[in-house]
């Protein structure tokens, strides 16, 4: 998938047309050199959609050991949620580097896209810029992943239980954030 493909998405269509449930989840990726957090909620409410279509977004950033966790608040009453991202479950046609050559006002163009995991139907979607510190750290932080080399499966999977157990809520996680910004700073 390349960042044209980010942007062809419909509300009111299917999120992925060989899809009709997901599991309720925060999905973060980069791939194909675009940023997405898809969220996938149980029968999302009016207010949920229009928090992610308007609301204040926060955004933050932990890695740990082999997984980058992208800490996420949609909407001023929104909680805090996270999503783990690996450079290396991406396919591979869609593994792209991240810049390297970053002018200093750069900023990330994050898809944010609100999903029925019932239905798989897009309920709502939007574009938010990242700070250029967050948007430095992240792709620094990616580099490094492809860097460390795979981790087999299982050991990745340890690695995001551990981080779990050191951090058992979102909130308590965010104590070890290398990176904060919020949407549009």
């Amino acid at each position: 998938m390349n960042a044209d493909n980010l942007t062809s998405y419909s509300v009111g269509k299917l999120y992925n047309p060989n899809r009709t449930s997901w599991p309720e989840s925060g999905q973060f990726n980069y791939r194909g050199g675009a940023t997405e957090l898809c969220l996938f909620y149980d029968n999302p409410t009016e207010s949920e959609v229009s928090d992610l279509r308007s609301g204040i977004s926060r955004f933050a950033l932990v890695p740990y050991h082999t997984v980058i966790f992208l800490l996420y608040r949609i909407g001023e009453n929104g909680r805090w949620s996270d999503a783990t991202y690996s450079w290396w479950r991406v396919p591979d046609p869609e593994r792209v580097p991240p810049p390297t050559d970053l002018t200093p006002e750069a900023r990330v163009l994050l898809h944010l896209n609100l999903v029925n995991s019932r239905d798989g139907i897009l309920n709502a979607m939007r574009l938010v810029t990242l700070s250029p510190g967050f948007t430095r750290t992240l792709f620094s932080e990616i580099r490094r992943q492809m860097a460390r080399g795979r981790p087999d499966d299982p050991a990745y999977e340890r690695q995001v239980s551990q981080a779990y157990a050191l951090w058992p809520t979102t909130r308590a996680m965010l104590s070890a954030a290398i990176a904060r910004t919020r949407g549009g700073d």
